[in-house]
This record gives C-alpha cells, structure tokens and sequence, in this order.
C-alpha cells in the first residue's frame, strides 16, 4: 500500500474514531439534560406529544423541519394539544415565574436555551418566533 493511501486512511479512521467520541459524549449530554422544568405544563404530564424522550431530543429538529415543510411549503396548517410544533412545544415547556408570568425558553436556564448551549448549537428560531405561549 502507498504512504498516500495509509495517510488517506490513517485519517479516515481518526475522524471516525473522534465521530464516535462525540456522538458518545452528545449522549452523555442528553442523558444529564432535563426536558422538564418545574412550573411548566409539561411538568404535570405523564408523557410528551412523542412519549420516547430519547427520540424526541435526537429528532426534534427533523419533527420541527416536517411541521415548518407542511405549514409553509403545502398551506397545511393543523392545530392541538397534541400538535408537533414549535408553538405546541412552547405552550407546554415554558416555566412560570413567581408572579405567574410565563418566563421566554431561551432565557439562561430555561427550556430551549439549557439544552442548546450544552451542545453548542445556535438558537435563532425565535429571530421570528414567540419565546412564551400566547396565552397567560
């Protein structure tokens, strides 16, 4: 076998070898991660709208991708309790504070936010959309 080729591969394997740390590590991450914060509506529920929480935290770009697809692509605009939205999502994780007020999900240590800096990932869906529900 050439240098190339061993230099080609000898890479390949460290990326994927450094691939699986991280995708590891992300778990790690998750698995210390709490979806519900006390004072949320979530909190008094037994089940999410995907009872799997595992699933949910690995997928819920892809459910929020697929809602945005129909909603703005295909004018299918559906509404519910049960509902994978962004909106659904808001509705039951936002936490109140202790004058009853719902307090933003990307506020430092609330629902959205808490998860996203643990993984380094940009929170900009709300450069347009609510951080509370719309209903006190």
């Amino acid at each position: 076998m050439n240098i190339r080729l061993r230099k080609l591969l000898a890479r390949f394997l460290l990326f994927s070898v450094l691939s699986g740390l991280g995708l590891m590590s992300m778990n790690l991450v998750y698995a210390g991660a709490s979806e519900v914060l006390s004072g949320s509506r979530a909190a008094s529920l037994d089940s999410c709208v995907i009872p799997d929480t595992d699933d949910m935290r690995r997928n819920h770009m892809e459910l929020l991708f697929h809602k945005r697809d129909q909603t703005m692509r295909q004018g299918i605009r559906t509404y519910g309790d049960n509902e994978v939205s962004l909106n659904g999502c808001i509705a039951c994780h936002a936490a109140k504070d202790d004058q009853g007020q719902y307090i933003p999900v990307n506020e430092e240590g609330q629902f959205c936010q808490t998860c996203h800096v643990r993984v380094a990932a940009k929170l900009d869906c709300f450069d347009c959309h609510r951080t509370t529900p719309e209903t006190n």
